[in-house]
């Protein structure tokens, strides 16, 4: 099945309010910050266009490096008029997450383990291989675990936990932004000549 008809079959089965991330879902598809939802007729509404925009940056203005950090603004909501304007404000909220989710559910995920997206690692990033299991364990704990909302996949899990109306977010491979900073923790181990 298809990740936005796997969306639809969900939010058909599931009572609302629906939650991915720092936002929630109501009824009526409007959107906001988790933070925010006792306060949403005085929220500024966003169109697709702005949110697209609006997404990238904290609250203080600085870059969203990464969509997934959980530094998403408050102030704001999206009112989508139909279900496919829905999936796009979602996919632009939290690009591929309903795909990963919806694979992830239908148990047709490709998940990478570290190692292997370290070995196709080219040019600078080539050393990001030499990462051993106790420095890769670091940097997800300082990295990871404080600074993304993802659920790892790619590390072993007993179970990834969830709440019946919550899309989790999930990573099946590890980013381009831990990949940058292995490569730091591993030329920080290089002796210099």
């Amino acid at each position: 099945m298809k990740p936005t008809e796997f969306l639809k079959q969900w939010i058909s089965q599931t009572p609302p309010p629906w939650r991915i991330g720092e936002v929630e879902i109501d009824s009526l598809f409007t959107i906001c910050h988790q933070a925010d939802v006792t306060c949403k007729p005085t929220l500024r509404p966003l169109s697709l266009e702005t949110l697209t925009e609006f997404v990238k940056k904290t609250s203080s203005g600085n870059f969203r490096s990464l969509h997934a950090a959980p530094t998403l603004s408050r102030g704001w909501k999206v009112s989508p008029s139909c279900f496919e304007e829905l999936v796009e404000a979602l996919r632009i909220i939290y690009p591929g997450a309903i795909a990963h989710w919806s694979d992830w559910s239908q148990k047709n995920i490709r998940v990478t383990p570290f190692l292997e997206t370290a070995e196709r690692q080219t040019g600078m990033y080539h050393c990001t291989r030499l990462l051993n299991q106790e420095q890769l364990l670091s940097l997800t704990q300082t990295v990871c675990a404080p600074g993304c909302l993802k659920q790892r996949l790619w590390k072993p899990a007993d179970q990834i936990p969830t709440s019946p109306r919550e899309i989790p977010l999930l990573c099946p491979e590890a980013c381009n932004f831990l990949i940058a900073k292995a490569r730091e923790v591993v030329k920080s181990m290089t002796p210099k000549n």
